[in-house]
């Protein structure tokens, strides 16, 4: 390398090491520092907002943070506005149940320079109460005549929360609960009672928060407590899911009890009382039964025996049209009726 080559290669050495900063001023930015899990742990979560590289001339510097269930945050669910270049939002309020959310930050400059973070999301919300036990979709049979319950509910900052609980009981089909206990703390319930046994049971919570936000979640179907030995009574219980279908459940569970051994007809009729269905006798189950429970799940005591549900077909195999029917146990000298609602397929 010649001496003029070297002089020139330091010269343009020595601009980069001492060229005034303000040349080059820093590019502003924002970003939001959030809880980094897919599904958030908490209903009211904290976020940190941070801007950066807005010089004395854009100060004081304004920032933006909202969160919505959508990218295009249309009807954003939080949108609020904060000065200063940092700032720490916690929710006052929860976040909506059980759904997607997405965030983002804005941050101006007095001069108006604007600058927006990218989009976080989607993220999950956890569903603000989830019922535990017991809760089987195709229902299930319980032995002790004062079950527990169980449930949970998503993790919430103090306020709004802590979270206060109403427990119900309710039967079958009645809208009106048979019991209700209020005030709860725990997520667990014992009622101080004995259930009776071979009757149907229904069972539903509703959570409150301080704001006066609430939600109430009602079983997926039916528990009944049967006596440990032989049925005490010849019984036909309510259908589930009823109406049906319902969800991925294509069949309605059709349970019923036999004092003693027993000629049985289980029939469906429409409204007009024709029949449109006979489930016994059929190839499968003779006329002739033995005292026993029916229709229960052979390995659990619950769900669902295919033997005895119904898939909104006639005797053909061809789907009747949907409405109301007539469930009919003909046996032990009664005549047992219930209603099913068939939504059609």
């Amino acid at each position: 390398m010649t001496p003029r080559v070297a002089l020139a290669a330091l010269s343009v050495l020595a601009a980069g090491v001492f060229a005034d900063p303000a040349a080059h001023p820093a590019v502003p930015t924002v970003e939001v520092l959030a809880p980094p899990d897919d599904t958030l742990a908490s209903l009211t979560p904290t976020f940190t907002i941070a801007a950066s590289g807005f010089d004395g001339a854009q100060h004081p510097v304004t920032l933006r943070f909202q969160v919505a269930d959508n990218p295009l945050f249309t009807g954003a669910i939080v949108d609020t506005t904060l000065a200063g270049d940092t700032a720490t939002v916690t929710l006052p309020r929860p976040l909506p149940d059980d759904r997607e959310i997405f965030w983002r930050a804005t941050a101006r400059g007095s001069e108006g320079t604007t600058v927006t973070s990218e989009v976080a999301g989607p993220r999950f919300v956890r569903p603000w109460l989830r019922l535990i036990d017991p809760n089987v979709p195709v229902g299930v049979t319980l032995s002790n005549p004062r079950p527990m319950f169980v449930w949970s509910s998503a993790a919430v900052e103090t306020p709004p929360g802590p979270w206060t609980y109403s427990f119900e009981l309710l039967g079958p089909s009645s809208l009106l609960p048979l019991f209700t206990a209020s005030g709860l703390v725990d997520t667990t319930f014992t009622p101080g009672f004995d259930l009776d046994f071979n009757a149907s049971y229904r069972w539903r919570v509703t959570a409150r928060l301080t704001t006066g936000d609430s939600v109430r979640v009602a079983s997926a179907a039916s528990f009944v407590i049967v006596h440990p030995r032989r049925p005490v009574a010849t019984l036909l219980y309510q259908n589930f899911p009823n109406p049906f279908p319902r969800g991925v459940l294509a069949s309605t569970c059709i349970w019923f009890d036999l004092r003693e051994p027993a000629t049985v007809r289980l029939e469906i009729f429409d409204i007009r009382a024709n029949r449109v269905r006979q489930l016994v006798p059929s190839p499968a189950v003779p006329a002739l039964m033995p005292a026993g429970r029916y229709g229960r799940a052979l390995d659990s005591g619950g769900g669902c025996d295919p033997l005895f549900a119904w898939d909104g077909a006639d005797d053909h195999g061809r789907p009747v049209a949907a409405g109301v029917y007539l469930l009919r146990l003909t046996a032990d000298g009664q005549a047992l009726t219930k209603k099913i609602v068939f939504r059609g397929r």
